[in-house]
């Protein structure tokens, strides 16, 4: 067998055995020869098919144009292709790249004669790529999150922490900048002690619930020995090594803890100022006729604090007089009816004692205008009652004396006589 020969066989059988795409094209870039890899990539069954077409033949108008410039790039300009990855399209419709280097081919003589190619598939070096390139992004975005994110596990009686994002320092009030720098480290001993039981007794709960979420705010102290709460929530990642990890993210609540503490301090004063006033505070409900007390005052402290069967066992408790109960009523039908706003003055028996009481209710609606309750108020005007009774009594005693002043006054007249009246203090200076 003459060499020429032997090399022809060793051609087939490189083009039908390699798992590279390798193509011959003449110089109208009609293919000579490919291996079986190209014909079954563009789902033809032998490479035989594809001798004697071209690219528009074989491929998507768009990667066939783009094919047969860059041949014909490499056919004028003498230069190789080295290296290039492109995209390559499957039977199956999915996404393939392949390395190629085209070379032009010339005869003993150095006239060209075409080209040839070889491309190889590199979709999963592309795709690791990808994911690397993605998990690169996914590192960047958990560096710069405003919270902190860690990886811990515990061991021994401690949590050490296996990974922290730059934020976990920020969030520990730690002067360094990069979480690394804190790994290895055993972060329980940051935990202000009073607080370190709850978080303990939180980890052996989700220790006991492995589906369950931790969650726990605790105290840090930080770099400039100041005490700063934060809150942590995390929860099983995976196992390795007969270790547990923990997936958490961390999040400083110091000012959410400042916003508490001043609506605690605002809420004690008003219960205090609720406590010491005449004004006692309720909510209505007109679809359930229920009435709510939100808190008691000094003087009402042994009224229940729900009224079911509102209004009705109100006024029996109250012990209403009929003309106030029928005032009571009557405000609480108008708001049943819609009304913005009613009121009413009635008494009320509490403690052995008839009380006076300045009702008021106010409606609160949804988008739609109905009312879903209705918020309340009422002030003891007692004692007022009271100085206006003394008042009317009072005036009616000074009628009473003018009265008499007159009719003496008339009887003297008619004697002829200067009538002579007697003061309090002359009254008192003859005593």
């Amino acid at each position: 067998m003459d060499s020429k020969k032997t090399l022809d066989i060793a051609l087939q059988n490189i083009l039908r055995d390699n798992d590279d795409y390798t193509f011959v094209k003449d110089t109208a870039l009609v293919y000579l020869a490919c291996s079986e890899n190209v014909a079954h990539m563009v789902g033809r069954r032998s490479s035989a098919e594809l001798v004697g077409r071209t690219d528009q033949d074989i491929f998507p108008r768009e990667l066939a144009d783009k094919y047969r410039a860059d041949d014909l790039q490499v056919m004028k300009s003498g230069q190789p292709i080295l290296g290039m990855v492109e995209r390559l399209p499957d039977i199956n419709g999915q996404e393939h790249w392949t390395k190629t280097w085209k070379y032009p081919l010339y005869d003993a003589e150095q006239q060209l004669l075409g080209m040839y190619g070889v491309s190889r598939d590199v979709t999963k070096v592309v795709d690791l790529e990808r994911e690397a390139a993605a998990a690169r992004r996914y590192l960047d975005l958990i560096h710069h999150l405003p919270g902190g994110v860690g990886i811990l596990h515990e061991e021994h009686g401690g949590f050490y922490l296996d990974y922290a994002n730059d934020g976990w320092a920020a969030v520990h009030h730690m002067g360094i900048k990069d979480g690394n720098g804190w790994q290895g480290r055993d972060v329980s001993e940051f935990i202000y002690e009073p607080d370190s039981a709850a978080v303990w007794a939180e980890y052996e709960r989700v220790k006991a619930n492995p589906g369950t979420e931790g969650c726990a705010t605790y105290r840090v102290r930080g770099e400039n020995g100041e005490l700063h709460w934060l809150n942590i929530r995390y929860q099983r990642a995976y196992e390795e090594n007969g270790r547990q990890y923990y997936y958490a993210c961390y999040m400083d609540v110091d000012a959410q803890k400042q916003t508490e503490e001043k609506l605690q301090e605002s809420q004690e004063m008003l219960r205090e100022a609720i406590n010491n006033s005449g004004v006692q505070y309720f909510t209505y409900y007109p679809a359930q006729h229920t009435s709510q007390i939100h808190s008691l005052n000094a003087h009402y402290k042994k009224l229940p604090m729900v009224w079911e069967n509102f209004p009705d066992s109100f006024i029996e408790f109250a012990r209403m007089l009929p003309a106030d109960a029928a005032a009571y009523r009557e405000m609480v039908e108008r708001m049943d009816k819609g009304a913005d706003a009613a009121s009413c003055t009635v008494r009320m028996f509490y403690h052995g004692v008839y009380l006076w009481q300045i009702v008021h209710m106010a409606a609160i609606r949804d988008k739609s205008g109905r009312t879903i309750r209705v918020l309340g108020y009422s002030i003891d005007v007692t004692a007022r009652k009271e100085a206006e009774e003394r008042l009317r009594q009072e005036r009616m005693h000074l009628r009473t004396l003018e009265g008499n002043v007159f009719e003496a006054f008339s009887f003297n007249l008619t004697k002829n006589v200067q009538p002579t009246l007697q003061t309090s203090d002359s009254g008192m200076e003859a005593a």
